[in-house]
């Protein structure tokens, strides 16, 4: 009966996501660091993506907001200061640099005058 069927993790669980260490102090190194660099590759990938103010404001609240809230409900930690400026940054970096859509009416005189062209 001294042998487990599993074994005891000495440093470090990964439990539904976030990184469990034995020093609170190394929480927000294992946790927040990956997770700012996993939000400014996604902002960068999806820079580019033409879409409109709204569609940009819909990335953001389904993609980016539901990992930073999980993560700070998940881990009880105080955030410093350069984590929200960061995630700040990265977020008005995507939100405030809007392409324009195809789909967007910005002129649709233009839109109806190019339909005609395309339909004679």
């Amino acid at each position: 009966m001294s042998e487990f069927p599993f074994t005891v993790a000495t440093k470090r669980i990964k439990y539904l996501g976030i990184k469990l260490i034995r020093e609170v102090k190394d929480l927000f190194k294992e946790n927040y660091k990956p997770l700012l660099k996993e939000i400014r590759e996604d902002t960068n990938k999806w820079k580019n993506i033409p879409c409109s103010w709204r569609g940009r404001i819909n990335i953001v609240k389904m993609a980016i907001l539901p990992k930073v809230i999980y993560g700070s409900n998940a881990i009880p930690i105080k955030l410093p200061l350069t984590f929200l400026t960061e995630f700040k940054k990265n977020y008005f970096k995507f939100h405030m640099e809007p392409q324009k859509s195809p789909y967007s009416q910005d002129n649709p005189k233009q839109k109806e005058q190019s339909w005609r062209h395309s339909a004679t």
